[in-house]
């Protein structure tokens, strides 16, 4: 599932670029590492949630290109669920 995710997240950091970001092998490796982490992390909870192993490893690759977006996405849904305020 790693390497999914950190798939997803090079065609996004491609993306940007294409959008007119400037190259950086820094922000693309950190990218690449945020990426898979976020996308491992998002296979497990669907796993966990007993999802299909099919549609987590599609919401994997979601998560590692969406990267660290995925990460705030993924604050806010849980200080709803804990009832935390912003």
């Amino acid at each position: 599932m790693f390497g999914i995710a950190v798939a997803a997240g090079a065609l996004g950091y491609y993306h940007k670029l294409k959008m007119g970001r400037d190259f950086s092998w820094i922000e693309f490796c950190l990218e690449l590492v945020t990426s898979g982490i976020c996308g491992v992390v998002a296979f497990w909870i669907f796993t966990g949630l007993g999802v299909n192993q099919y549609l987590a490893a599609a919401a994997c690759a979601i998560a590692g290109h969406m990267g660290t977006r995925s990460l705030l996405l993924g604050e806010r849904v849980l200080k709803r669920f804990v009832n935390l305020k912003e």
